[in-house]
């Protein structure tokens, strides 16, 4: 039996708030203001800005505190832990098929074949990045060198240069895989010990999902701007507050995805060069 689908958001603040509204739009604007079948769940401090999208969509925006977002850093006070501690509760929770989409997002084709992935056993990051060979050139603090844990489920973790590490824009998550995210938190905390830095969260979740000969990418159905997020003061401007009387349009979706990858290609080549 297909068990219910979600789609997730983390919106804490006002900034990434105005961001999941700006997401949200290009996700209406994709289904045609047809109500997609799956459910969205909003983890925000302010759930006021998403009770106009209830109309549209079954959408629970549901209130967190900070101080427990502080609580889910963990000892280490890692500050991106709690994205991986909230996608494992909330899939916990539902027992469902999950697909997480970070705020700074336009999705760009609908959802449902991501789903039917997912219910058949894929999981998704957004796309690949780099194995870690390369980004020890340029980023030597990412993981100097090789490492292997043994986690608490009995995975056997192997980290070397031929292991890739994936954008986490998006985590797909299969109802029947939830060990997979229990795996990612404990490796993510055990890989802090030893090198604190940004990529962990990320590249924990690399490593586990790329051991399944599941993992799928995503970019041309979500478009993940982390490289522009200035370009999107427009649309933030325009869809905030939500309201169905004054929205962005596809073509001016399409223009800033547009633009928006001219300067990511940009910022690629001063980094390579």
């Amino acid at each position: 039996m297909v068990k219910r689908n979600i789609v997730l958001y983390i919106a804490l603040g006002e900034y990434y708030a105005n961001q999941a509204v700006v997401s949200l739009v290009s996700l209406l604007l994709v289904y045609g203001g047809k109500r997609p079948e799956f459910g969205v769940i909003v983890l925000t401090d302010m759930p006021d800005k998403f009770v106009e999208f209830e109309r549209c969509l079954n959408l629970d925006a549901r209130k967190v505190e900070q101080d427990e977002m502080l609580a889910l850093r963990g000892p280490q006070g890692f500050v991106l832990r709690p994205k991986i501690a909230l996608i494992e509760r909330v899939h916990s929770e539902l027992q469902g098929n999950l697909l997480f989409i970070d705020t700074d997002t336009i999705v760009r084709r609908k959802l449902d074949g991501m789903f039917r992935r997912i219910q058949e056993g894929f999981c998704y990051l957004h796309t690949k990045e780099w194995p870690l060979r390369s980004g020890r050139k340029s980023n030597p603090e990412l993981c100097p060198r090789d490492l292997a844990f043994t986690l608490a489920s009995s995975t056997q973790i192997q980290i070397t240069g031929e292991t890739e590490m994936w954008n986490s824009g998006v985590v797909g998550i299969p109802a029947s895989a939830g060990a997979l995210l229990r795996d990612a938190l404990e490796l993510c905390d055990r890989f802090y010990e030893v090198f604190p830095g940004w990529h962990v969260e990320q590249f924990s979740l690399s490593i586990i999902l790329q051991q399944t000969g599941r993992l799928r990418g995503c970019r041309r159905k979500i478009f993940h701007y982390w490289h522009s997020k200035e370009l999107a003061a427009f649309f933030i401007k325009k869809a905030v507050p939500y309201d169905t009387s004054k929205t962005i349009s596809n073509l001016e979706v399409e223009k800033f995805v547009w633009e928006a990858r001219i300067r990511f290609y940009i910022h690629r080549l001063r980094v390579v060069t």
